[in-house]
């Protein structure tokens, strides 16, 4: 279910769709996101046995910018009843919806409640203690843009705690974060996501084993 590859396919940009109905066409695809650009191929992944769709797929278009905008405007739009994710599958592509997401933002003070409203956080309880940021990241990646995460570790070992913070810009982000990850196994542990009561302040990495004030207030407030 694609269209016709063209010649330069390989320097398309890619969005990938989930969460799409099973009945869904490439025609529908097209009618949704050409409105963001030209678009250079799409693809329903299908599984090999009973030709079905297997509920997701990929859009790529021949410009970057394009391939931003649907991301942005149609991550979580509802079509045909179902919630689509749609997130870019080039790294550098989603650091710039970030920066795009970012600047959407509300331009109030840094003080650190102001600071808190602007982002929604998770927490993410039960994790294997040898856990780095980098790998929360990736798990959480296509959940949508990740402001940042927090790992807080024992000050001797460094050692995580076995929980973590992980900040969206976006509401419905965090939401989806929840849904689809809450329980799910990672490395042989059934991991807890859960809206975080608090969410984290800021920037703690200039200060080693949560010596900032704002840590100390921080950990009163878990």
């Amino acid at each position: 279910m694609r269209d016709v590859t063209p010649s330069n396919y390989e320097s398309l940009y890619a969005v990938k769709i989930m969460n799409l109905g099973y009945e869904t066409t490439v025609k529908e695809l097209r009618h949704l996101f050409k409105k963001y650009g030209q678009i250079g191929d799409i693809y329903i992944v299908k599984n090999p046995v009973t030709n079905k769709s297997r509920g997701f797929g990929f859009v790529k278009y021949y410009k970057r910018q394009d391939a931003i905008e649907a991301a942005y405007y149609l991550d979580g739009e509802i079509f045909y009843g179902k919630k689509l994710r749609v997130y870019l599958t080039d790294e550098k592509l989603r650091r710039s919806l970030a920066s795009r997401v970012r600047g959407s933002q509300s331009h109030s003070s840094d003080s650190s409640s102001d600071y808190e409203r602007k982002f929604v956080t998770v927490k993410v309880e039960n994790l294997p203690y040898k856990t780095r940021e980098e790998d929360v990241k990736k798990w959480f990646y296509h959940c949508g843009p990740i402001a940042d995460v927090y790992i807080p570790r024992v000050r001797n070992s460094g050692l995580n705690k076995g929980y973590a913070f992980v900040r969206f810009y976006r509401k419905h982000d965090a939401t989806f974060a929840i849904a689809n990850l809450n329980n799910k196994q990672y490395h042989g542990r059934k991991i807890r996501v859960i809206k975080a009561k608090y969410g984290k302040p800021p920037p703690f990495r200039q200060f080693k084993c949560g010596s900032s004030p704002l840590a100390s207030k921080y950990k009163k407030h878990r």
